[in-house]
C-alpha cells in the first residue's frame, strides 16, 4: 500500500514531466467528450489549481536563477497555453475525438458479442459479492481485491464505480490510501488484459488503438471520482501511455497516423 507520502513525491514529478506533455493534453480533451458538464467542470477547476501552483514555483525558480525581468511573464505565457499551445489545439481535438468514438462503439457493441462479458461477469459475481461483503464488515480490504473491484466496475456502463465510492465509505477509504501510479498502472494493465483477450482476430493497429482509447477512459473515470486537487490520476494516465504506447505511435509517425485505422474501420 501506498502512503501519503509515496503519492505526494509522485505528484511532484509528475508536475513538470508529464502535464506538458501531447498525451496529457488529449487525456483532457478527451475528458471534456466524457464526463458531464459538472465532472468536467470540476477537472477545469483542478487544472487552474495545477497551474496556479506551477506558475508560482517556476516565477520564484526564475526570479532566483535568472534574475530577468521577462521571465515569469514568459513561464506564465508557457503556462497559459498548457492546453492550447499554438498549432497543437486543432489535432489534439481531432485525436480525442477519434478516441472518445472508438470507446463509445465498443461500449455499444451488440449481445452478441458474449465472449468479452462472460469473462467479466464471471469476476464481478465471484470477486464482487466477496468484496461487497467484505467492505460491508468495515474490515480492511486486500489490495488485489479492491483493484479487481474496480476494474469490474470500470467495465460497467454508467457511473457504477462513483455509486461504490459515494456508497461504500471503507472501499472509498482504500482506494484513496490506495492510490499510486503502481495501483493506478495494475488497474489499467488489467482492465486492458481483459478487453483485449477476445481481440486476437482484429488487426494488430487496431487493437493498440482501442488499448490507447481505453487507457484514456480509466484514467477519465478514476480521476472523476478522486478528489485529488490537482488532477492526480490524469498525470498517471500521461504517464502511463508514454511508457505503453509512445514507442508504438513515434513509429507510426505520430498520433494522427497512428490512428488512421480507426478512419478505416469507420468506412468498413
Amino acid at each position: 500500500m501506498s502512503s501519503p507520502n509515496d503519492v505526494n513525491m509522485e505528484e511532484i514529478s509528475l508536475e513538470d514531466d508529464e502535464r506538458d506533455s501531447i498525451e496529457y493534453k488529449i487525456l483532457i480533451a478527451y475528458a471534456q467528450r466524457r464526463l458531464s458538464a459538472r465532472e468536467y467542470g470540476k477537472l477545469l477547476k483542478n487544472e487552474a489549481n495545477v497551474q496556479k501552483s506551477s506558475s508560482s514555483n517556476r516565477r520564484k525558480v526564475n526570479i532566483d536563477d535568472q534574475g530577468d525581468e521577462d521571465g515569469p511573464s514568459n513561464e506564465l505565457f508557457l503556462q497559459s497555453g498548457r492546453l492550447q499551445k499554438q498549432g497543437e489545439t486543432a489535432d489534439v481535438n481531432h485525436i480525442a475525438d477519434k478516441l472518445a468514438k472508438l470507446v463509445t462503439s465498443r461500449s455499444e457493441e451488440p449481445p452478441s458479442d458474449v465472449s468479452h462479458k462472460i469473462t467479466f461477469q464471471g469476476l464481478a459475481r465471484k470477486q464482487g459479492s466477496r468484496d461487497l461483503a467484505i467492505g460491508s464488515e468495515g474490515k480492511k480490504l486486500d489490495e488485489e481485491e479492491i483493484i479487481q473491484t474496480i476494474v469490474s466496475l470500470l467495465k460497467q456502463s454508467g457511473d457504477q464505480l462513483e455509486k461504490k465510492i459515494k456508497k461504500d465509505g471503507v472501499f472509498n477509504q482504500c482506494f484513496r490510501d490506495m492510490l499510486s501510479y503502481t495501483f493506478f498502472k495494475r488497474i489499467t494493465d488489467i482492465f486492458l488484459e481483459n478487453l483485449t483477450a477476445d481481440s486476437t482476430s482484429e488487426p494488430g493497429e487496431q487493437v493498440q488503438c482501442m488499448k490507447v482509447a481505453f487507457t484514456m477512459e480509466v484514467a477519465t473515470r478514476l480521476n472523476a471520482v478522486d478528489n485529488h486537487p490537482m488532477n492526480l490520476v490524469l498525470g498517471f494516465g500521461s504517464k502511463y501511455l508514454r511508457e505503453n504506447f509512445k514507442p508504438w505511435i513515434q513509429n507510426q509517425g505520430g498520433w494522427e497516423k497512428a490512428l488512421t485505422s480507426l478512419d478505416q474501420e469507420e468506412v468498413e
